[in-house]
């Protein structure tokens, strides 16, 4: 668990052209400059919530996310801290582990140049994913050899590991950011959420409004949620039905004292009381302002803001799941020809901070590997928990916690390798439960306790 010490940002840009060399790539004149302009906002983002007309590689996004901080403070320049806050650490966890497979893992040549190809952000997570698994393993001092295995027809591990009691095989699969239906449903209450927005800007009323699903935001109407929302504004109390909740409160509108990054989540807290890991699952925000920059606020006249979660525990199971057929396929690609070594599957996913670990849903895999004993069998199975924040003050907060099942092929007490983002120096004695992991006190209370591993 760590926070990202971002403080020497010369170091940063040399990171970033050491990755553009490592990879070949590079970023093309005037990209970075209309970047920051603000004249292509969706350049960087992620492919399923907007789509940017140009088409650049994945790394060059992690690139222009990282310069666009190192300008900061700049009110001139367009600023998404938000996508830095997951780009910038990923790219400094890419800069070292690019260097050390360059060095000391054979065969990285090809899966280095794959990724400098890499369009897709999902694509290019996933290649990140197996480029830092395979840099830990290189480290580890009881590893001898590590060298990516040569992609064929077949299905075959990605790694060959070689220690001094013998061979380990190693498989990396990597979960989109967010399943399709985590952005279906994010776009229908999105709707619901602009629907609300439109109606408060037309009788020229700020607030925030607390929308509650019960139901599918899909089974209900525009017309059903307006009504609702002017009811409970109209007569300053909550309304409900079987399907929301609806409550608000208004807000005061005018000049900023401090001109103010928008979005940001320290405008979030302030002034909607959203918190990126508290229990609100989306904010759809809107406004009238006059900007002193790209992304900075000098006078706001009109804002409103819809913060909106679901209650019901079928939608909830569906945004939290793990598709198994990635892990079988995992398992799979580790069992043929592999029968007599030691196998490990790598799984990497991020957590939804509003939505909280995923126990249940590991616990409910585990029960069915437990019986399916006889098709799928391994020696590790450790699922890389990525928990990506950023804090109202600003600070940019990594923590990843790794899961580990044993399975009937294990030969060793422990896994080689259990944590692969976070530094082994950074080894934390404590423990956390079985996908949950160590509980952490936010990072603004004492950044220094989250300089750990998990």
């Amino acid at each position: 668990m760590m926070t990202m010490d971002l403080s020497d940002k010369d170091e940063l840009g040399r990171a970033c052209q050491r990755i553009c060399g490592i990879l070949g790539v590079q970023v093309q004149p005037g990209v970075l400059e209309a970047y920051l302009r603000g004249q292509d906002r969706a350049l960087i983002s992620y492919e399923k919530l907007e789509q940017s007309p140009t088409t650049i590689p994945a790394v060059i996004k992690y690139v222009l996310a990282a310069e666009s901080y190192r300008r900061q403070p700049a009110v001139e320049c367009y600023y998404d801290i938000f996508r830095c806050a997951r780009m910038v650490p990923l790219l400094l966890f890419l800069d070292r582990a690019s260097r050390i497979v360059k060095q000391k893992v054979a065969h990285a040549d090809d899966r280095l140049v794959r990724l400098g190809r890499e369009t897709k952000l999902d694509a290019f997570d996933a290649a990140l994913f197996e480029i830092v698994t395979a840099a830990r393993y290189a480290e580890c001092p009881e590893v001898t050899e590590v060298a990516f295995i040569p992609e064929t027809h077949q299905q075959q591990p990605d790694l060959r590991v070689t220690t001094p009691n013998g061979v380990l095989y190693v498989e990396c699969k990597r979960f989109d950011r967010s399943s399709n239906a985590a952005i279906d449903l994010r776009f229908t209450a999105r709707q619901k959420a602009q629907a609300i927005l439109a109606c408060l800007q037309h009788v020229a009323i700020s607030a925030v409004v607390e929308v509650v699903f019960k139901v599918n935001p899909a089974d209900i109407t525009n017309e059903e949620i307006v009504y609702a929302a002017g009811v409970a504004i109209r007569t300053g109390a909550p309304y409900e039905t079987d399907k929301f909740h609806i409550d608000h409160r208004r807000l005061v509108c005018g000049p900023l004292e401090d001109y103010m990054l928008f979005p940001s989540a320290l405008y979030f807290a302030n002034r909607y009381g959203f918190s990126t890991d508290g229990d609100w699952h989306g904010l759809v925000p809107n406004l009238y302002a006059k900007y002193a920059g790209p992304s900075f606020l000098d006078d706001v006249q009109w804002e409103a803001a819809v913060k909106w979660k679901v209650t019901d525990n079928r939608l909830l199971w569906q945004q939290k799941r793990l598709g198994y057929s990635l892990l079988f396929k995992g398992l799979d690609q580790l069992a043929a020809p592999h029968d007599s070594a030691e196998t490990v599957l790598h799984v990497c996913f991020e957590r939804d901070n509003p939505l909280g670990p995923r126990r249940d849903e590991l616990l409910h895999f585990l029960e069915t590997l437990r019986k399916n004993s006889d098709k799928h069998t391994f020696g590790w199975t450790i699922f890389n928990e990525l928990v990506i924040n950023m804090s109202p003050a600003g600070r940019f907060d990594f923590v990843e916690h790794a899961h580990a099942i044993a399975g009937p092929k294990r030969m060793s007490s422990r896994p080689h390798v259990a944590t692969v983002f976070v530094p082994e120096s950074a080894i934390r004695s404590s423990v956390g439960a079985f996908g949950v992991g160590v509980e952490m006190p936010p990072v603004d209370v004492d950044p220094a306790i989250h300089e750990q591993e998990d």
